[in-house]
């Protein structure tokens, strides 16, 4: 039995993509680093040579690293991957030193006009993302705040193009950015990934673990794309030489 096949049938047995990067999150935990790494790896080779359960398990574990950022978790799965050379996972957990963090701080960053009269606090901004009305998601998916962003992400009125704004936004605060990707409801569609990846502002540790599940024709895009990282080019490049040259077949999408 190929490594990682096991972890790979219990993410698909899981019913849906919140569950499994709850599962897969406490699992990472309790599991040891050697065999993690191996797992991990594993699945990643099954996923580049286009099996279809090792993709659907793979997006449960590329949602899961963008949500934890550059994370201690991270970090150790990247120097064991490069110890080892354990190269596709090295390629998922690959961190850049091209990030460009914007260097205003929370309080610096100019906050959307919601009244003609004043500006609102933090607390109002997050009281109003609770209750928005259709014309106050303009304004609050620009709102640099990410726990502005976190409580909008739980609205049920949010629409999939409301998500893509905020995926596509510029300047790519990296905080909001953060909040969209622990939302694996939203981010498990491809199109919303996708934006992410092709955000020139989006840091590496989450467009990282994204481009690993990009369709060909995705990655080729990014491949070529002159606004992006080397690193993240040159991943894009790896993952086309590797994927086997058929058409991609994506995962079910998952709610």
């Amino acid at each position: 039995m190929p490594v990682g096949s096991a972890l790979i049938r219990t993410l698909v047995a899981l019913p849906e993509i919140r569950l499994r990067v709850a599962w897969l999150n406490d699992y990472t935990a309790r599991r040891s680093l050697g065999l993690l790494a191996k797992e991990l790896d594993g699945l990643c080779q099954q996923a580049e040579a286009a099996q279809p359960s090792a993709q659907e398990a793979l997006l449960s574990v590329a949602l899961l690293l963008a949500g934890l950022g550059p994370s201690p978790l991270r970090l150790a799965l990247l120097e064991e991957a490069q110890a080892r050379q354990l190269l596709c996972l090295q390629r998922l957990v690959q961190l850049g030193g091209e990030d460009t963090t914007p260097g205003l701080s929370l309080d610096e960053r100019p906050v959307p006009a919601y009244s003609q009269d004043r500006e609102l606090s933090l607390g109002e901004r997050r009281s109003l993302a609770r209750r928005p009305s259709r014309g106050a998601f303009d304004r609050l998916l620009r709102d640099p705040h990410p726990l502005v962003i976190r409580q909008l992400l739980q609205h049920p009125a949010l629409t999939e193009a409301d998500a893509l704004r905020l995926a596509t936004r510029r300047p790519a605060w990296p905080e909001p950015l953060l909040e969209l990707a622990r939302a694996p409801q939203w981010l498990a569609r491809p199109r919303l990934r996708h934006a992410l990846v092709l955000n020139p502002g989006a840091p590496s540790w989450l467009t990282q673990p994204l481009v690993c599940t990009c369709n060909r024709v995705q990655l080729l895009e990014v491949s070529t794309s002159t606004e992006l990282s080397g690193l993240l080019r040159l991943t894009a490049r790896e993952l086309l030489v590797r994927k086997p040259p058929s058409p991609f077949t994506s995962a079910p999408h998952l709610q």
